[in-house]
């Protein structure tokens, strides 16, 4: 939640600055710098998706197809192990929603680790400050 907070905040700077940033459309490492607008009045590039790692460090890249060539994928600065960290639980979780589709008794053993992990995850980010 943080972490949004910040990205929230960056994307608003930014705003009031008229600052330029890094073409979303452009994936992979280097990026082109272009005038692209950081409000979410913008056209189609506004509502895709950008990857969290590289909005860490403020670049503000597309998702889709960047996968593997994201400078960031190895980074161990404490945003982008804050970023692994909630996708992981983010993955756990989908994996309890969709086993609380079936019944209690068809509940797989790894559903249920699962459920454990993700309760263990939420009660260890519980003791993170906010600040």
């Amino acid at each position: 939640m943080h972490q949004q907070r910040l990205w929230r905040h960056r994307k608003d700077t930014w705003r009031k600055e008229g600052r330029d940033v890094m073409d979303p459309t452009v994936g992979g490492g280097g990026g082109v710098m272009r005038n692209v607008s950081v409000d979410g009045e913008g056209g189609a590039n506004s509502k895709k998706q950008k990857c969290d790692m590289c909005r860490n460090h403020y670049q503000m890249k597309e998702k889709r197809g960047h996968k593997n060539v994201c400078p960031f994928q190895n980074c161990q600065c404490d945003y982008c192990g804050l970023t692994r960290k909630r996708q992981d639980v983010m993955r756990h979780y989908q994996l309890v929603k969709r086993s609380k589709v079936i019944t209690s008794q068809q509940a797989s053993q790894k559903q249920v680790e699962a459920y454990e992990y993700v309760m263990q995850v939420t009660r260890e980010l519980a003791q993170f400050p906010l600040d």
